[in-house]
């Protein structure tokens, strides 16, 4: 989260891009290409390191093509060199392209929504290339399988305080949904301009759905739910 929020705050020393360290990537089974970002002295340093997760993981790096991306690597690197971040570690996590709709959709919000959001999200899964939702299982491959292998391959800090998760837009929701539902896990959460309103192609709302998220949201611990911050962006 600090990552996040300080990438997208006015710096308040100049911007120079520095060393951005290497990137190494993993083959799991359950999950799309999954990309593991070392800082700059990893090999050196003999710390151990916080993690942050990042969704919509092939337009994570500096150097990733089609677009704009976070360039998470190098501002990272930049702020750990400022004392601006404790020393981190980047695992991009790849959507599925066409079926991102379908990765990121909570399915505790289908499976408790309205009508109207029910039949939105089951035209979007009748148009897909596979015919259902896939965020639950998800969920359980970060957690079951990602995690456990992030943290015995590297010099982690594996505690959920130290275990961040991040998305924009529909990959926001997403990562609001892996705090709550992986909160034992994921200890810090951003969600940077949520499309809480899961609005489908025609950019639909959803009658309900507002309360829907804050019942949803509610229950968190208490103690867990000062942990997951939410930036949205203004035109």
């Amino acid at each position: 989260m600090a990552v996040a929020a300080a990438t997208l705050a006015q710096p308040v020393i100049p911007w120079r891009p520095t060393a951005t360290g290497r990137i190494e990537t993993l083959s799991c089974d359950a999950l799309p290409r999954t990309r593991v970002w070392l800082p700059p002295g990893y090999d050196r340093s003999g710390l151990r390191y916080k993690t942050l997760y990042l969704l919509d993981g092939q337009w994570a790096f500096a150097g990733d093509a089609g677009g704009v991306t976070l360039s998470a690597d190098t501002r990272a690197a930049w702020l750990m060199a400022s004392d601006t971040i404790r020393p981190t570690i980047i695992v991009a996590i790849d959507n599925l392209g066409d079926d991102r709709f379908l990765q990121y959709m909570p399915q505790t919000i289908y499976d408790e929504g309205g009508p109207d959001l029910r039949a939105g999200v089951e035209r979007e899964i009748a148009n897909a290339s596979r015919k259902q939702l896939l965020s639950a299982p998800f969920i359980d491959a970060l957690v079951r399988e990602l995690k456990p292998r992030i943290d015995a391959a590297y010099r982690t800090l594996p505690g959920r305080l130290d275990t961040a998760i991040f998305g924009a837009s529909m990959a926001g929701i997403m990562s609001g949904a892996i705090f709550v539902e992986a909160g034992d896990t994921f200890g810090l959460g951003g969600c940077m301009s949520p499309n809480w309103a899961v609005y489908d192609g025609r950019f639909l709302d959803y009658p309900g759905l507002p309360e829907q998220w804050a019942g949803y949201f509610g229950k968190l611990d208490p103690l867990k739910a000062v942990a997951c911050g939410s930036i949205t962006g203004r035109r």
